[in-house]
């Protein structure tokens, strides 16, 4: 969804980085989302995802100063303030998008679980099971998704012309 967002948008070579765990609680969806989106799109907007073992500023700028992403997703909002430390302007150089948004982060554009619903879900999942008569550890296991959605916000905006034409001289180098 952030990808489709981000390329709506016009945003060409967009980058994930993420901690590993962050990615190991969604059983990997984030990683095999991202990997299934760069798949789409042509080899010169690749960014290689980095799953790092903690989030650190010198290895973010390391990272982005080598990868150059026009828009970075992750899941800390610390991004925005260590690309300006290297004198990158979110959204005025790239585009960032929080993946765990929530109403602490109203400038940024994120990926809102709405935990509220999945809270719910679990509740209705557990009634019913009272209701057939079931204990233990069902014998099959179950899944039940709510979407994510889309939340616009001021860490992103649609390219312009001219922010194309930067973002293409920075990924000739």
């Amino acid at each position: 969804l952030a990808c489709r967002e981000l390329r709506r948008l016009k945003y060409r070579r967009i980058g994930l980085y993420l901690e590993q765990r962050n990615d190991e609680v969604t059983d990997h969806n984030y990683l095999a989302g991202f990997l299934l989106y760069l798949e789409s799109v042509p080899a010169a907007d690749r960014v290689r995802p980095v799953l790092v073992p903690r989030y650190q500023a010198p290895a973010f700028k390391r990272w982005f100063k080598k990868a150059r992403p026009d828009a970075v997703i992750s899941s800390t909002r610390q991004i925005v303030d260590w690309a300006r430390e290297i004198g990158v302007r979110s959204p005025e150089e790239f585009g960032f998008v929080h993946l765990d948004h929530h109403e602490r982060l109203p400038e940024c554009a994120g990926i809102n679980h709405n935990s509220e619903l999945i809270g719910e879900g679990v509740i209705d999942l557990i009634v019913a099971q009272i209701h057939r008569g079931e204990t233990g550890i069902p014998r099959h296991a179950m899944t039940t998704v709510v979407e994510g959605q889309w939340v616009p916000g001021q860490s992103v905006a649609a390219m312009t012309a001219a922010l194309l034409s930067l973002a293409e001289r920075a990924a000739q180098g």
